[in-house]
């Protein structure tokens, strides 16, 4: 009997509160309010991150997205999006589609651009998993309303339409090869 109110007594102590993650439907226009950033991106790869800050330890997640189509927000094509361990984070899984809706966050990247993060309860959703669910109540696929919502999505840059950027690099460096061959030539005389 002792031994029963020992680990009765020891197990009331030693637990800890959970805290559970409940979603209603949020609305769509809600969503796109709130979101900074709105694409479609496969995940190519995800990085498990541990940092030591002044009071805390921090441990999360970080997964990198090639962007294929984009209705809101800048023209890069390369997205990090941080997730931290929580009831309420979207788990990704390397080389899955998805449709994203990500908010700023307050941290500064390594590129010196802002990291963005989602989660469950955001309509994000995992465009692969949505075509098995099809008949599922709960689950929405806004590509759609993303279209109607925004007629001209996001041109998002790449090499090929940054192109008068590369022209004006290509003549910075003929002219200044020139200038230094012509100045070579001109102190050998």
């Amino acid at each position: 009997m002792r031994r029963l109110i020992f680990l009765l007594t020891f197990l009331v102590f030693c637990i800890e509160p959970v805290y559970a993650c409940s979603c209603v439907e949020r609305p769509f226009e809600e969503a796109v309010e709130s979101a900074d950033e709105i694409f479609i991106g496969r995940v190519v790869k995800i990085e498990e991150k541990k940092e030591f800050f002044s009071s805390d330890f921090r441990e999360y997640w970080v997964s990198h997205f090639d962007v294929s189509k984009k209705w809101k927000g800048n023209k890069r094509t390369k997205i990090r999006v941080i997730q931290s361990y929580n009831s309420c984070e979207f788990s990704f899984e390397f080389g899955r589609e998805y449709l994203v809706y990500a908010m700023e966050t307050n941290q500064i990247g390594w590129n010196g651009t802002r990291e963005h993060t989602t989660w469950l309860c955001s309509r994000t959703i995992d465009t692969m998993y949505y075509s098995d669910l099809i008949n599922e109540d709960w689950i929405w696929d806004d590509r759609e309303l993303l279209n109607t919502e925004f007629p001209a999505p996001v041109q998002i840059s790449s090499i090929y339409n940054n192109w008068p950027i590369w022209v004006t690099i290509l003549f910075l460096i003929i002219g200044i090869s020139s200038w230094k061959l012509l100045n070579r030539k001109r102190n050998a005389l």
